[in-house]
This record gives structure tokens, C-alpha cells and sequence, in this order.
């Protein structure tokens, strides 16, 4: 699904909120609210609703996802290449990951590490690592048949 499509869905949920909003209003009057007290999440919920749908549409590509950055190659011989899609906002921490208890890990947290060439000894490594062989990986003469023409890292090893 596009990412129009999606605010097309995002819209008509605001639609079927907006047609109802006179029962949400009732049924907040059994907390003790008034219409006033409740206007703010019932109104402002659905006209935020509205808002994310039309800004999405007027600002975002009508593609599955939202690209970001130019195309980076990932392979000596162009054959794979790389553009950041984006996903959820990050933030940066002070604090290592892998120093940090579960509980502490806030959804977002990134780490940037040094860039650095991935090498047929860290692919092996790997490999050994996971215990995934998978052909691509780790057969010098398979690849060589392939579309590849050469071992591929694998996509965790990247990231």
C-alpha cells in the first residue's frame, strides 16, 4: 500500500469518527465531563486525524515508503546499491546500547559507528557466527556463476 493509500485509510477513519463524535460525546458524559472538558480529544483527535491524512498526502510520495538521501553503492562492482528508507525517528544516546539495561532502551535509540570495508574474512566470520552458509555468502565458485559474480555480505553484517 502507497503511502497516499494509507492516508486515504488514515481520512476516512476521520470521516467515520466525525460521524459518530455526537455518541463519543454521550458516552464521556458517564466520566463526569462535559462537552467542553471532552472537546479537546473528541474534536481535536478527529481534526488531528485529518491533518496527518492531508499532510501526508501533500508532503510524503504516493510511494510504499518514504526515501531519504541519493542511492549509495554497496558492492566494488555496482551490482547492489543502498538508499536509506526511513522508518522510525532516532535519537542519540550517549550511552552504548550494549551498556544499557532492557529497561532503560528507549525506541529510536541509534548508534553510529565507523564506516568501514566489509571484508571476505568478516563475511566468513559471520557466517560462522549465524551459521548462515547460504551459497551467496560463502561458496567463492558458486558466486562466481551468479548474479553476483563474488561472495555477498550478509544484510545483518550491513546494517
Amino acid at each position: 500500500m502507497t503511502i497516499h493509500e494509507r492516508a486515504f485509510k488514515i481520512k476516512f477513519l476521520a470521516k467515520y469518527l466525525l460521524d459518530r463524535k455526537k455518541k463519543y460525546y454521550e458516552i464521556s458524559t458517564h466520566t463526569g465531563a462535559t462537552k467542553r472538558d471532552s472537546w479537546i480529544d473528541i474534536d481535536g483527535g478527529i481534526i488531528t486525524t485529518f491533518g496527518i491524512s492531508s499532510q501526508a498526502r501533500q508532503n510524503l510520495s504516493d510511494l510504499p515508503w518514504h526515501v531519504e538521501g541519493k542511492q549509495v553503492r554497496l558492492f566494488r562492482k555496482g551490482t547492489f546499491t543502498g538508499q536509506h528508507i526511513s522508518g522510525a525517528k532516532t535519537r542519540k544516546s550517549d550511552t552504548h546500547p550494549f551498556k544499557k539495561y532492557f529497561e532503560v532502551l528507549e525506541i529510536g535509540e541509534s548508534l553510529t559507528t565507523e564506516k568501514r570495508t566489509i571484508t571476505n574474512e568478516d563475511i566468513t566470520e559471520f557466517a560462522n557466527l549465524t551459521g548462515d552458509h547460504f551459497y551467496a555468502h560463502a561458496d567463492d565458485e558458486s558466486t562466481k556463476m551468479s548474479m553476483f559474480g563474488e561472495r555477498v555480505a550478509h544484510g545483518y553484517l550491513v546494517l
